[in-house]
Formats: structure tokens, C-alpha cells, sequence
């Protein structure tokens, strides 16, 4: 079947267990669990999920197993109005992220991918992205990014604190291909070996058009040619802050789609984190 989707989200779809711990246990320690939750999370599936309720007709590119979570996984999808013709499955496991979360909305995590392992490009998935406005990249192999961002008509980037540790040198083809990059100030740091805010000059000065660093409660800004946009964040109180990055960028995407107004991005981009932040899982 096929679809015109405006965006096509490439990354991963995991099962979320989370649990909300007082705090997080040192070595040979052992805390409490206060409450346990299981949702359907990863970067793809909550930015996707978040673009779709925003209106924007969204694709997955995803590897999920052959199991009880995979199908719960597409299941969920696609009730949420996500298109996941692209979700294909292995006989490898479903990914799973183990969270937990403390009293200040702080998380510690750890990931198995699962079937993300088995990720390559197919031609249909290349033909997808072709067919797509936006192809919006998550959390996924290095070798995985370069191919796709070969054949995207425009191209934004979340890389995450994974990818952004292979360094500016190692990720260069992708990133010039980039037109809007989102970067927390740790990744920031880490992929360029600066501080934010002269990290976000650097990357302007390799002409990608809008660079967007967000500060967590701190608020976000927007870098480009013409100089930045400061914005501060809702007030909210932080439940769980699993998810905020990639709904953030699906508000910001959203918004970006209808006019470019790089203020109103922000903004949109602020609204849909706070309601992501004030719940438990990925989803708003």
C-alpha cells in the first residue's frame, strides 16, 4: 500500500519499562520501586506518534521482532494515526529500554536494540524517503544515517548522545546534508568538542540552516546566518522526561512544516515537551 507521508521518522521503536525510583542505587546497592509502567517508546516511535497528533502525516522506519512487543508496537501505531508499512520485523527480539526515573524527572537508562541491530536500508525504504517532504533521523547506526541521509529532499537530524559521540570528523557527510539539527547541550559538547554556544556557531558557519540547542528547563535556542532565538521553557513539573527530545523536535518539525516561523517553532516545540515531561512513557 502506498502513502504520501509528509515525514518519514527513521529510528528506533523499544518497549519502555519504566520505573520511579527515589533515587538512583550506587553499586551493590538496592532501592525501592515506588511505581512500574510499560509503554511503547524509542526515539522514532515517540516523535512519530507526537507528529501525527499534531496533524502531520507521519511513517516509522523501524525494525521490530517477531514477537508479543513487536506487535503491540505496530498495534499502537498505527491506533495513534502513524503509518508502519516501513516497520519490518526479524527474528531477533524486540528492543527494549529499561528507565528509571527519580523523584526529579532525572532518568537512567539502558537500552538492548534488539532488532534495531538488524537495520539495513532496503530499496523500498529508500523509495519511502524519496517519496517524503521530511526525513526526520533518530537514534540509529552511524552507516545506517549516512545511507539514508543521502536520498532525503530535506533533512533533519537528531542524533542523540550515540551518534554524536563518533565526533563532528566522523559524521561530516551527514551533517552537511542537514537542514535542521537538534542538539542538547551534553550532545552539543560532545560532537564537537565545544561549548554550546560556539559548538552551534561552528555548525551554522558549515552552513546547516537552523541549528536548535535546547537546555532542558532551561528553555531551547535557535541558531542560524542570521543570529539566534532565545526561548524559555513551560513551567512544568517533571514526571518523566523520557521522550522530551524527540516530542520536542516533532513540535518543532510540526510547525516548521507550515511556515518556517522559527519563533512559533520554538514555542510549539515548548508546548508539546511540557506535556510530555508531566506523564510517564513517550507519548502525549
Amino acid at each position: 500500500m502506498h502513502h504520501d507521508q509528509e515525514v518519514a521518522v527513521l529510528g528506533t521503536c523499544n518497549m519502555d519499562l519504566i520505573i520511579r525510583v527515589s533515587r538512583f542505587a550506587g553499586a551493590d546497592e538496592e532501592v525501592n520501586v515506588d511505581q512500574y509502567h510499560q509503554s511503547v517508546g524509542g526515539s522514532a516511535a515517540n516523535c512519530a506518534v507526537t507528529l501525527s497528533q499534531l496533524g502531520i502525516r507521519t511513517g516509522v522506519m523501524s525494525r521490530v521482532g517477531k514477537d508479543l512487543w513487536g506487535g503491540l508496537i505496530c498495534q499502537e501505531l498505527t491506533r495513534k494515526g502513524v503509518l508502519t508499512e516501513r516497520i519490518i520485523t526479524s527474528d531477533t527480539p524486540t528492543g527494549m529500554s529499561f528507565i528509571a526515573v527519580d523523584d526529579h524527572g532525572e532518568r537512567s537508562i539502558y537500552t538492548h536494540m534488539g532488532a534495531n541491530i538488524h537495520f539495513k536500508l532496503l530499496k523500498e525504504d529508500i523509495t519511502y524517503i524519496k517519496n517524503s517532504k521530511i526525513l526526520h533521523m533518530t537514534g540509529m547506526y552511524v552507516e545506517v544515517v549516512e545511507e539514508a541521509s543521502q536520498h532525503a529532499k530535506l533533512l533533519s537530524f537528531n542524533p542523540g548522545m550515540l551518534l554524536s559521540s563518533f565526533g563532528l570528523e566522523r559524521l561530516k557527510g551527514t551533517i552537511k546534508k542537514v537542514h535542521l539539527l537538534f542538539l542538547n547541550q551534553k550532545e552539543a559538547k560532545v560532537l564537537t568538542g565545544l561549548e554550546p554556544e560556539k559548538a552551534a556557531q561552528l555548525l551554522v558557519e558549515m552552513n546547516i540552516p537552523v541549528v536548535v540547542i535546547t537546555r532542558g528547563k532551561d528553555g531551547a535556542d535557535v541558531y542560524t546566518k542570521d543570529g539566534f532565538i532565545t526561548s524559555p521553557a513551560k513551567k512544568t513539573k517533571a514526571l518523566d522526561s523520557t521522550g522530551a527530545g524527540d516530542t520536542f523536535a516533532a513540535g518543532f518539525l510540526a510547525r516548521y512544516l507550515q511556515d518556517g516561523d522559527l519563533e512559533e517553532c520554538l514555542n510549539q516545540a515548548h508546548l508539546t515537551a511540557s506535556r510530555q515531561v508531566g506523564k510517564w512513557g513517550g507519548f502525549w
